[in-house]
């Protein structure tokens, strides 16, 4: 991982189920939370997969207790797009939630965008995906063993696809670790372990490299300024 940065001042969209904002290793990491699942609710659940997912890219490191995310300072939007169906995790999700928690990234404007999901291709949900790259934000999504061909997202040209560094399948562009203590729904803690995981954290080290571009550019821009 990159040193001298942690992730600080950077924007992460997570596109997934939905986030204990609750949890005490996430105060103050929430931007905000979105709900997109019909019928639509002011309210987001605690879901598993999500809450995983935003530990391991931000949770935050306060006391002796806990876990810490690969880049804590970052700031989490949670886009809840998919419901879980099952006590593992395994959410389902429409192209109507994953249009419209799209369309939100877009106007919000992230950095990154966590999308740990795969389906067939969708022309507008591949429009979409299109537009938040060209405006320069990355979309990390992780590889699917059930579902390798699979077209969305893992096939669009700037989508990153993540891999555990455990698993031995082709068809991913960065492999990461995809093992991790991390969050659980009711302020819980967890091991997690997957292609997500991996995805989660490549958004993470993502995050720590844009931070220290930004340092590095706001240097040049300084010292550029002084002569």
């Amino acid at each position: 991982l990159p040193r001298g940065a942690s992730g600080r001042g950077i924007r992460i969209a997570l596109v997934d189920s939905g986030i204990d904002a609750a949890h005490p290793d996430l105060k103050g990491a929430i931007q905000s939370q979105q709900n997109f699942v019909a019928p639509k609710q002011s309210s987001v659940p605690a879901e598993r997969h999500a809450t995983a997912i935003a530990g391991t890219i931000a949770a935050r490191f306060n006391d002796t207790l806990g876990t810490r995310g690969v880049a804590p300072p970052a700031t989490l939007i949670g886009l809840r797009a998919c419901a879980e169906t099952s006590d593992d995790g395994t959410a389902t999700c429409d192209t109507v939630s994953l249009a419209h928690a799209l369309e939100e990234a877009i106007l919000l404007k992230p950095d990154i965008v966590n999308l740990s999901i795969s389906g067939p291709a969708d022309r507008l949900l591949d429009a979409l995906i299109a537009e938040l790259t060209e405006k320069g934000t990355q979309v990390v999504t992780a590889l699917d063993p059930n579902r390798p061909q699979s077209r969305f997202p893992s096939k669009q040209s700037g989508v990153l696809v993540a891999a555990s560094t455990e698993s031995t399948m082709g068809g991913s562009d960065i492999r990461a670790p995809g093992q991790r203590y991390t969050l659980a729904p009711n302020s819980n803690y967890a091991i997690e372990e997957g292609h997500s995981i991996a995805a989660a954290f490549v958004s993470g080290a993502i995050a720590l490299e844009l931070e220290l571009e930004r340092q590095s550019t706001n240097t040049t821009n300084k010292t550029d300024t002084s002569n």
